[in-house]
């Protein structure tokens, strides 16, 4: 009975129906893959912020102000998200108003949600077009 299970199974391997399963030898090594930086922070007080910014001289970045209970933040978010994931090597900030009210006051930031791209503010909901061309700048 043996014997016609293996026959069997090399018949069908040898049809195409299966693919027989080959395993790599050990020695062989993989490169492993190399993680991404993160461009996308999301600082939980003002001094993680300040740190943070400290990190950040000279290099492009844009700040994101929000909060929880806001729902046009919960619309600009994702816009946010998309506009991290397709410049990596810009960093953005999201700052919660709440959890860092002393940089959301040294910042003038009086409305909801406000994004700050280069120094120029973006009060409001605001189409992901028009903050790429100020991150392109």
């Amino acid at each position: 009975m043996k014997r016609y299970t293996k026959l069997a199974a090399i018949l069908l391997i040898f049809l195409g129906c299966t693919e027989p399963q080959i395993e790599e030898p050990d020695f062989v090594k993989k490169p492993e893959p190399v993680p991404a930086k993160p461009n996308y922070f999301e600082p939980s007080s003002d001094g993680e912020y300040d740190a943070l910014k400290g990190g950040l001289v000279g290099k492009p970045f844009v700040e994101y102000y929000s909060a929880t209970w806001c729902g046009y933040c919960r619309q600009q978010s994702p816009i946010i998200k998309e506009l991290s994931n397709k410049h990596k090597t810009v960093s953005f900030l999201k700052i919660d108003v709440d959890q860092c009210p002393k940089t959301t006051k040294v910042k003038g930031v009086a409305s909801l949600p406000t994004t700050i791209v280069n120094g120029k503010k973006f009060i409001g909901l605001t189409n992901s077009s028009v903050l790429e061309q100020e991150i392109l700048k």
